[in-house]
């Protein structure tokens, strides 16, 4: 028997822990079975600070039909809870979940993409304003005067051209300003790398999905063309054209901004639009609304080829520019950029 001062009494459990016991052992109450609870439980845990409970989660997911949390898993947005929920569909989906041709990075940014409430304003805000300004030609119209008509025209042209290239032009390529940013400070850009995803696939995939939200949105506009052309004010191949030309620049201006996008954000932002005046950022004619392009280097009209060869190797550098800065140590692109700087020399 014990022979002193001190206590003899039964020691208090300790209950700091209790409540993380708790949610792991509720959550762990899910594996083994499926359960329509389990995904509504599960899914808030996802992006847990206590390690044992991330994986609880995640094994309760897993163990549930993934039709049922597939669309979840791919429009999620939060950082953490996006890679383990990926992760979980990695592990349960069969092959032919997917098509093969498709960069699961690129389903996985597109459908977060069109989820955000950024791409929803642009959207919302580029249709309100075409429609008033369609619905202002269309009663302009009856029994108005050729030049009515033609004022009319212009002022349609004015409104459709000047919106779609703001919305082309600076409104998607500034969403890309986060694009690697939002990676870095959540940290969760190493658990991309884990997935054995290489810096050109997260790249790529960052960059197509806001290149393909811009070619939805011109998609949307089709309805409008048809307004314009009842106005009499539309040439079919020049506006095809012309939509070429814009989804080619914010191809390039989503590449540099995805370039800055590792910089400062004060810092970033003044560098995309001095790189976007020095590659030829369209400037807007007044009095017809119409997109006037010069080329980086002023190539002559009669030089395609060589202005379309041009905008690839800008495009290829600035991407190049935003792999190196996303790369570990272990891959060395400098040979590559080396080499990507030699076509610059072709005269």
């Amino acid at each position: 028997t014990y022979t002193g001062k001190e206590s003899t009494a039964p020691t208090k459990p300790d209950t700091i822990y209790a409540a993380a016991r708790a949610v792991r052992k509720s959550l762990e109450a899910f594996h083994g079975k499926a359960d329509p609870k389990a995904v509504a439980a599960a899914w808030p845990y996802l992006n847990s600070q206590d390690r044992a409970i991330r994986f609880a989660a995640r094994t309760a997911l897993e163990w549930q039909d993934p039709k049922s949390w597939q669309e979840r898993a791919l429009a999620e947005t939060d950082p953490r809870s996006s890679i383990a929920a990926l992760a979980s569909l990695a592990r349960v989906s069969g092959r032919d979940d997917f098509p093969t041709w498709v960069p699961a990075v690129l389903v996985k940014e597109l459908r977060q993409g069109l989820h955000t409430r950024g791409f929803f304003a642009i959207v919302v805000l580029f249709h309100a304003v075409m429609v008033v300004a369609m619905t202002t030609t269309v009663i302009a119209l009856p029994g108005a005067t050729p030049a009515a008509r033609a004022a009319a025209a212009a002022t349609s042209n004015t409104f459709f051209w000047t919106l779609l290239a703001v919305m082309l032009l600076l409104v998607l390529p500034a969403r890309a300003l986060v694009g690697l940013r939002a990676e870095v400070d959540s940290r969760t850009l190493d658990l991309l790398v884990l997935t054995h995803l290489s810096a050109w696939r997260i790249v790529l995939g960052k960059w197509a999905s806001l290149v393909a939200q811009g070619f939805l949105l011109l998609v949307s506009m089709l309805p409008y063309g048809f307004v314009r052309y009842f106005a009499g004010a539309v040439d079919p191949l020049d506006d095809a054209f012309r939509c070429v030309l814009l989804l080619g620049g914010c191809s390039i201006l989503t590449g540099a901004a995805l370039w800055c996008s590792g910089l400062p954000r004060m810092a970033a932002v003044p560098l995309v639009i001095l790189i976007g005046y020095g590659t030829g950022m369209p400037a807007f004619r007044s009095a017809a609304g119409a997109v006037a392009y010069a080329g980086p280097l002023s190539f002559a009209a009669d030089s395609p080829g060589l202005a379309l060869f041009d905008a690839v190797l800008l495009l290829l550098f600035f991407l190049m520019g935003a792999v190196r800065r996303i790369a570990a140590p272990a891959e060395n692109h400098a040979l590559a950029t080396r080499l990507l700087a030699l076509p610059a020399l072709v005269p």
